[in-house]
């Protein structure tokens, strides 16, 4: 008999509910289920399981019991797309990136590398740093899947953009960006090498 983490990951499922009752559960879902698809909500009675379910790529979390309410805001959030961050449907050469009062031109050659700060992310390319609100999920969304990946919980980069890979990090310049083992495989498994 299927497990059902078996099931989610040999179908095509867009979005999966998955409780969690303590912290030891959260480091089985991080080695059962890849980042991206299916998109998950996190249910728990527990708040404090909270943080693991977005550090887990959660897309959304609903504190048990379950209302209407409040399932009805874990879809909308699931389901709404990220307005700080506006990417150009008929061109993946470039993002418009929304810092403070202003809409920015990004191409997307030029990103290096992101990084996660609570609710905002930083977007770093080699002249400049922009600070928007999103979440790593929302930004990945908009980033043409083939040029970057996630390499932790708090970066994402650009393939293109990486000059070495050591067991726990990389390097993309003079910058070194941790590697989790989480993500190690998915990398490896996105580059070509002799």
């Amino acid at each position: 008999m299927q497990s059902a983490a078996e099931a989610l990951l040999n179908n095509d499922v867009d979005l999966a509910f998955i409780e969690i009752a303590e912290p030891v559960m959260a480091g089985e879902i991080r080695d059962t289920f890849r980042p991206g698809k299916p998109l998950k909500v996190f249910l728990s009675s527990q708040k404090e399981l909270a943080k693991d379910a977005y550090d887990l790529d959660g897309n959304a979390f609903i504190l048990l019991p379950m209302t209407t309410l409040n399932l009805t805001r874990a879809i909308g959030k699931v389901t709404q797309s990220d307005s700080s961050i506006l990417a150009n449907p008929a061109s993946k050469e470039f993002i418009f990136v929304k810092n403070s009062h202003a809409i920015f031109k990004v191409a997307v050659k030029d990103i290096l590398y992101i990084q996660a700060l609570a609710d905002y992310v930083n977007i770093y390319t080699a002249t400049k740093r922009y600070t928007v609100h999103s979440t790593m999920h929302g930004i990945l969304k908009k980033l043409p899947m083939h040029d970057f990946i996630r390499v932790h919980k708090s970066y994402i980069v650009r393939l293109e953009s990486i000059h070495k890979i050591e067991a726990k990090s990389l390097e993309i310049g003079h910058v070194t960006v941790p590697l989790s083992r989480t993500y190690r495989q998915d990398l490896l498994e996105n580059i070509e090498f002799l």
